[in-house]
């Protein structure tokens, strides 16, 4: 039963981000792509934006979004190394939350999507599912939890648009997001003291967040 995993990012949110700070010379000095080959950058008022072969990095005033290229076990490793150095280089940002995404997707063996979702979702004591019970019906959902200091948030829905080369028919598309809001100082106005700290801490459970979407995305695969 073919389990994918699409993508992962971390989004860092801000309070007032200058993304003017990163212009090409800044990144490669500090590291950010010095060992990258470079794809496609845009430097304008307001946005700061780089493609390279490994990761893509966005900067707009609310916030700074890292993907990396090659979802997996490793990539981890990677959002640590290129990350860090600029949280670490602007200490005084007020940073106000952060968000480690994982997006998955699952294509059942036999390509009955809507069987597939309505095994995992559909609630026959539902007025609403009642209203959607006919075979052409495919389900999805929304669940929330606390997660090890973080606010867990799964979004599943069917999707047609994801679909991998190698994938035939719909999947249903598992989307996580593990969030985690940073402390505010005694203003109200975000950007605690040790809010670089914290987010060194949310990295170094990149890892454990990303096998807890696998599981959960392998444990509703085996009804596939």
């Amino acid at each position: 039963m073919p389990i994918r995993e699409l993508s992962n990012d971390v989004v860092v949110c801000a309070d007032k981000l200058n993304p003017s700070v990163f212009s090409p010379e800044w990144l490669f000095t500090k590291g950010i792509t010095r060992d990258e080959t470079c794809l496609e950058s845009i430097f304008v008022s307001g946005l700061s934006k780089v493609k390279t072969e490994s990761f893509d990095l966005l900067v707009v005033p609310e916030r700074l979004q890292f993907s990396t290229k090659s979802p997996g076990e490793r990539s981890g490793e990677l959002i640590r190394r290129k990350l860090l150095p600029i949280v670490r280089h602007l200490p005084h940002t007020p940073y106000t939350a952060i968000g480690l995404n994982f997006t998955w997707c699952i294509n059942p063996q036999d390509g009955n999507l809507h069987a597939f979702s309505r095994r995992l979702f559909f609630n026959e004591k539902s007025s609403l599912h009642k209203r959607f019970d006919e075979e052409s019906a495919a389900f999805g959902g929304y669940m929330s939890r606390d997660w090890n200091g973080f606010r867990l948030h799964l979004h599943v829905r069917p999707d047609e648009k994801v679909i991998p080369p190698s994938f035939k028919g719909e999947t249903l598309l598992f989307a996580f997001n593990f969030h985690k809001d940073m402390d505010r100082d005694a203003s109200g106005q975000g950007g605690a003291p040790d809010c670089t700290g914290r987010i060194e801490d949310c990295l170094r459970v990149w890892e454990h967040a990303r096998m807890e979407s696998k599981e959960t995305v392998e444990l509703c695969g085996g009804q596939a």
